[in-house]
């Protein structure tokens, strides 16, 4: 049986939420919820196989790359 190669941008897409998740736990942040931090495609995305081609892209709601910035930033 051969294995489908990796969506390499499934792959980065899972590593933002790994990021992510690190950052909350090593700073004991519970005030934000990971998923926020997606739209509806992207979280859709991390429950897809990691050979499929979703629909993910960075070019997300106003809102959504807001609460990135002010994650990431602050």
């Amino acid at each position: 049986m051969e294995q489908k190669p990796a969506n390499g941008h499934l792959v980065l897409h899972h590593d933002k939420l790994i990021h992510i998740l690190y950052y909350l736990m090593n700073y004991h942040i519970k005030s934000v919820k990971p998923f926020s931090l997606f739209d509806s495609k992207g979280i859709h995305a991390f429950f897809t196989d990691l050979h499929s081609h979703p629909l993910v892209t960075d070019d997300v709601d106003g809102t959504i790359s807001n609460r990135r910035e002010l994650f990431f930033c602050c």
